[in-house]
C-alpha cells in the first residue's frame, strides 16, 4: 500500500468494525481484537454488521493487493457468518407452531423464531442456511480452517458443514410411491436449474412472454418460491436434529 501504511478493523465508537488507514497498528493485533468482538457477539444484526463489512474490507484489499488484509477479512468474514448461524440455532424454529399449542398464537411470551430473527437482521433464507451449515463445522476443524494460511471462503466452509447422508439406511419406512414421486421432483429441480437458470436470466424470460401470460408466470413462481422455502425450512430442520 501507498506510504507504507496499512489498512486493519479497528473499533469505532459503535463498538463495530469500521476501516481506517493507519501506519503503526500491526494487523494480527487488530484481527485478534476483532475475533473476540465477534465471538462476544449476542445478536444476530450485529454478526451480520460485521459480516458485511469484512466483505467490503476483503474486496478494498484485493484492489490494493494487500494479501495479508484479504486473510484477515475472510477470517473475520468466516468467523461473523459461523456466530451468526450459532445465534440462529439457538432459537426456536418452531416458534409459530409451539405459539399456536401453548397460548392460542400470542407471541408476547414466545422468543423470536430463527426466521423471525433472520427477517429483522435482512438475511435471506439462503444466507440462513449457509451460516447453520457453518456453525454445524466442529470447532476444532472449523478453527484449523480459519486459520489457515489461505482460509477458505464462506462458501467452502458451508459446503464443509454439510451432513453426509448415512447410506440406504435413511429410506427405512419410506412409502415407495413417496420415494418415487420425491426422486421425479428432485430430477425437475434440477433439470429446471440446468435449463433455465443457469441458461435463461429472469429478465430474458419475463421478454420472452406476452402481456397475457405474465399474471400466470407470477402466480406460478410465487408457488414455487413457497414450496421451496418451506422444503429449505424443513430439511434444515431434520438435519439439526440427526
Amino acid at each position: 500500500m501507498a506510504d507504507g501504511e496499512s489498512t486493519a478493523m479497528v473499533r469505532g465508537a459503535s463498538g463495530l468494525p469500521s476501516t481506517q488507514v493507519i501506519s503503526d497498528a500491526p494487523l494480527p493485533e487488530r484481527y485478534e481484537a476483532a475475533k473476540r468482538a465477534v465471538a462476544e457477539c449476542h445478536r444476530v444484526d450485529e454478526c451480520k454488521e460485521w459480516s458485511d463489512r469484512a466483505v467490503a474490507l476483503a474486496s478494498y484489499a484485493r484492489q490494493v493487493r494487500d494479501h495479508e488484509l484479504v486473510t484477515l477479512a475472510q477470517r473475520i468474514n468466516g468467523r461473523a457468518v459461523r456466530r451468526c448461524g450459532e445465534l440462529l440455532r439457538e432459537a426456536d424454529g418452531r416458534g409459530e407452531h409451539r405459539k399456536s399449542k401453548t397460548d392460542g398464537g400470542d407471541s408476547s411470551s414466545n422468543p423470536p423464531s430463527r426466521k423471525e430473527l433472520a427477517e429483522s437482521a435482512g438475511i435471506s433464507e439462503r444466507q440462513q442456511v449457509t451460516a447453520t451449515r457453518v456453525a454445524r463445522i466442529p470447532e476444532d476443524e472449523f478453527e484449523a480452517a480459519v486459520d489457515s494460511p489461505d482460509p477458505p471462503s464462506v462458501t467452502k466452509l458451508a459446503e464443509m458443514g454439510k451432513r453426509k447422508r448415512e447410506g440406504p439406511a435413511h429410506l427405512e419406512g419410506i412409502d415407495p410411491a413417496v420415494f418415487s414421486q420425491a426422486t421425479q421432483v428432485g430430477g425437475s429441480l434440477r433439470s429446471f436449474r440446468e435449463e433455465a437458470v443457469e441458461e435463461v436470466t429472469p429478465e430474458e424470460y419475463a421478454r420472452g412472454l406476452r402481456k397475457a401470460e405474465f399474471s400466470e408466470a407470477v402466480r406460478t413462481a410465487e408457488v414455487i418460491v413457497e414450496w421451496l422455502g418451506e422444503f429449505i425450512s424443513i430439511v434444515e430442520g431434520q438435519e439439526e436434529e440427526s
